[in-house]
């Protein structure tokens, strides 16, 4: 803890008051002895203050925030200060949060009670995953009506890490436990019962097959009871991401690879709840890293770890690399999604000449991350020669997305081209359909 002086903006108004009578001694004698007199009274009430505010030294500040924060969304921090004396204070509150986080607000501010608390909260909204260092918190402490400042920084240093989007995770879990599947973007469909057994007995919801409800059991339990179906268990989920350079492109806040490796959390959530086993390969030029399939809570927190330091190279991809890694460690069939960008035609094109490798073998879903500001630029009519070139440009991006998505399905692939807002729903949705369809 250090601690200095400094002037209030009530000192500085009382002695250029003082100044202004000084000046007016020209006039008459009266104001000088008026301005001494004023100044010895400031002098005294700021020396008063300075006695009174050594004890602020004993008042305690504590920041109270998750360990773990989730990428792209508000993370919350708590701010306590505890004054133990006998005293009233008016206090700012300014918190030295590392300087690529955006927060708000940026202090705060209040009356501090006698020998009671203040608390206090702001978000930070973090723009990539990784490490952040807080450092010190400063307050600075006054009298109600004083004139001196007395400014203490509080060594109170925390690190807190930046994984993807585990907030979701929890939101999911609550809703998932009360069947609200329609608000987690998840809707039942009607399909036909392949590789699918018996499960259990429960309770009717609105959004189940009508065509299930065992009319016996419900009479017994007096409620409609319905055949709860689950499909055939211990399937294996592949997730292949790719962190070349094309994914480093933002969408919103965030890249590419965010919004992709927030979607594969979500992914690892659902499999495991649906009893099938996620794998995860992460590559640019050369596999970067790989997790065999798993399931469970330690395969979950083995998955967070695994994305939690990934960040897009300015490298280009190498999906024959990518591909002949995934058939040398994983031999059993799978669903493989592979998350990627279409929006370069040489990369495409790599893509669909090294798909073969995995398509006899793998059932494949490619997720392409659609650039949605190319359709606001497309929309409105050129209303100049730029942006007729601009709406060329974007058009044949997009000619050249849908062909490569054609090529893809030529091929026995399974295409999703999302925004970042549909992105987590689309392809949990599609996860469910190829899940209830038995791949």
């Amino acid at each position: 803890m250090s601690a200095r002086w400094l002037p209030g903006p009530r000192l500085l108004g009382w002695l250029l008051f003082a100044s202004v009578v000084l000046m007016l001694s020209v006039l008459s004698p009266l104001f000088l002895g008026l301005a001494v007199l004023l100044d010895v009274l400031v002098l005294l009430w700021a020396a008063w203050d300075a006695r009174e505010l050594r004890q602020v030294v004993r008042c305690a500040v504590r920041r109270d925030t998750p360990p773990v924060w989730s990428l792209g969304v508000d993370n919350g921090v708590d701010l306590t200060l505890e004054n133990p004396t006998r005293q009233d204070w008016e206090v700012e509150i300014f918190d030295a949060f590392p300087d690529t986080l955006m927060a708000r607000p940026m202090s705060m501010g209040g009356r501090l009670p006698a020998r009671g608390t203040l608390q206090g909260r702001y978000h930070v909204l973090p723009p990539a995953r990784g490490d952040y260092q807080f450092g010190d918190v400063q307050v600075r402490f006054r009298r109600p009506y004083g004139l001196m400042i007395r400014l203490v920084r509080y060594r109170v240093p925390v690190v807190v890490r930046v994984y993807p989007n585990v907030q979701q995770i929890h939101q999911h879990q609550l809703l998932a436990a009360n069947n609200h599947l329609a608000l987690m973007g998840l809707h039942r469909r009607r399909q036909a019962d392949v590789s699918q057994e018996f499960d259990s007995l429960r309770e009717y919801h609105p959004d189940d097959d009508p065509r299930h409800i065992d009319w016996k059991a419900s009479a017994r339990h007096s409620d409609v009871m319905i055949r709860h179906y689950e499909a055939e268990r211990s399937q294996v989920v592949m997730l292949l991401l790719d962190c070349g350079r094309l994914m480093g492109s933002r969408l919103g806040n965030l890249s590419k690879l965010d919004h992709a490796v927030n979607t594969c959390l979500m992914l690892t959530w659902l499999g495991g709840r649906s009893g099938d086993r996620v794998g995860l390969l992460a590559f640019d030029q050369e596999v970067v890293r790989y997790l065999p399939p798993g399931h469970g809570k330690q395969q979950a927190s083995q998955v967070a770890q695994f994305l939690y330091r990934l960040e897009p190279q300015r490298r280009e991809t190498d999906f024959r690399t990518a591909f002949l890694h995934l058939n040398a460690m994983w031999k059993r069939r799978s669903l493989v999604i592979l998350f990627t960008d279409l929006v370069d035609p040489e990369t495409a094109e790599s893509l669909i000449r090294y798909v073969p490798l995995l398509v006899p073998k793998h059932k494949m879903l490619c997720v392409a991350l659609s650039d949605y500001e190319l359709d606001s630029v497309l929309a409105p009519v050129p209303a100049s020669p730029a942006q007729m070139y601009e709406q060329a440009a974007a058009r044949s991006i997009k000619t050249d997305r849908s062909a490569a998505l054609a090529a893809l399905k030529s091929r026995g692939v399974l295409s999703l081209d999302a925004s970042p807002e549909t992105l987590t729903p689309s392809v949990l949705n599609r996860y469910v359909e190829l899940k209830r369809a038995g791949w």
